[in-house]
């Protein structure tokens, strides 16, 4: 299985701001990590 996940959309002056800020990416993985984590201790 995949899945993409669009976390900024760079046309979007305020987003792609945001997407250029130093440890975006890294925060976006954590979040994702932590939301998939979550998820997958509620489902057996």
């Amino acid at each position: 299985p995949a899945a993409v996940c669009k976390l900024a959309f760079l046309s979007n002056p305020e987003e792609a701001a945001m997407a250029a800020q130093p440890g975006y990416g890294l925060r976006a993985a954590v979040g994702l990590f932590r939301g998939l984590r979550r998820f997958f201790e509620m489902v057996p």
